[in-house]
């Protein structure tokens, strides 16, 4: 189910062909989406003007898929041409699609109201769990972190001399 539709899509008086079937670019983009923030919310994400999502997440998520949908209509359109700036457009608008997805993927952007996966998990990165008292690698994340979070450090860390 697509967060917007193909009259949204923000290609002004650009010429497309009959072949460019806009609708299947908007679920494409969908589907992006939802493959991008599924391990942290419940997808398709309910946009009912009623419904328990906040407008404003509806909104971020409508223009997410405008983005990615546009984008990459006018980089399909205009791969066989030479106009730079109008590929430059369709990447633009890809790229911010992306970093907003980033930003709800990681939890930095909630989407007010949307329901979470149970278990749904936002960190990204390695982690330590397998801790052993004569590691020198559990060591050095021993040493780093105090040093990181301003706590004096047993062990010599740089610039202490």
């Amino acid at each position: 189910m697509p967060y917007s539709s193909a009259d949204d899509l923000l290609l002004g008086d650009l010429p497309l062909g009959a072949a460019v079937d806009r609708e299947k670019y908007v679920a494409d983009a969908a589907d992006e989406i939802d493959s991008a923030i599924g391990h942290v919310y419940a997808t398709p994400v309910d946009m009912t003007e009623g419904g328990p999502v906040a407008r404003h997440s509806r909104l971020l998520l409508k223009r997410i898929n405008n983005h990615l949908a546009t984008g990459r209509i006018i980089l399909a359109v205009s791969i066989g041409g030479e106009d730079d700036s109008l590929q430059a457009y369709g990447r633009s608008l890809i790229r911010e699609a992306h970093a907003a997805l980033g930003d709800i993927a990681t939890g930095a952007v909630e989407l007010i109201g949307a329901e979470t996966v149970e278990g749904g998990d936002v960190t990204n990165g390695p982690v330590v769990v397998n801790f052993d008292q004569y590691s020198g690698v559990d060591a050095f994340y021993d040493n780093v972190m105090r040093v990181e979070l301003g706590q004096a450090s047993p062990a010599w860390a740089p610039g202490a001399g």
